[in-house]
């Protein structure tokens, strides 16, 4: 995400957005096979690997 140029920080932004809408056919197959979105909401901003995604981001801010 962050050689994407996107922020890291807004993915549990997305995520916690998912956790909040309400069960919808089209999204069972999405949520039978990754964790419900505010729980991956909570993964990703308590994960180490975010500090270094966005150290990766900001350096390719920096430079363009």
């Amino acid at each position: 995400m962050a050689l994407a140029a996107y922020d890291p920080y807004e993915a549990p932004k997305l995520y916690k957005k998912l956790g909040e809408i309400k069960r919808h056919p089209i999204l069972d197959d999405y949520l039978s096979s990754h964790p419900y979105g505010q729980k991956r909401a909570e993964i990703l901003a308590n994960s180490p690997i975010m500090i270094e995604a966005y150290a990766v981001y900001r350096e390719l801010k920096r430079r363009s």
